[in-house]
């Protein structure tokens, strides 16, 4: 799920995205340091689309990577 989500973001607003490891289960989107979306505090996995809202909503980097096109 992580990756499709990396990817989705990636395509849609260009954006750098970075996979960390956590502990099992753990799913924390950080945008500049602040927390977009907690699976610990939501209970659930968001789904891609939902984070494309949540990411392109709050970030400052939302235009398109140099090389996305």
């Amino acid at each position: 799920m992580a990756a499709r989500i990396a990817v989705e973001l990636r395509r849609t607003l260009g954006l750098d995205v970075r996979l960390l490891p956590g502990a099992e289960r753990e799913f924390t989107v950080r945008i500049d340091g602040r927390v977009v979306f907690s699976r610990a505090d939501r209970g659930r996995f968001p789904t891609p689309d939902e984070m494309l809202e949540l990411v392109s909503a709050r970030s400052s980097r939302a235009a398109p990577h140099p090389h996305s096109r």
